[in-house]
């Protein structure tokens, strides 16, 4: 019998505009979650998220719904 693992990841980008932390998407996949990170960074620098004051990522293990 082999091995099943009881979660799965899930990705996050969390922003802080001032109000507080909140996850602003979740990703299934670690690229998807990187192309936007960077969309992200790349917009804060030019101007265009000026209440913008923290993003991060980051990477959470959920159990898997056993029926």
């Amino acid at each position: 019998m082999s091995y099943e693992r009881k979660t799965y990841d899930v990705y996050e980008i969390i922003t802080d505009y001032g109000y507080g932390e909140e996850v602003e998407a979740t990703y299934a996949s670690a690229a998807e979650m990187r192309a936007d990170y960077k969309i992200y960074l790349e917009e804060r620098r030019k101007g265009y998220l000026p209440n913008l004051i923290s993003i991060r990522a980051r990477k959470r293990r959920v159990r898997k719904e056993i029926a």
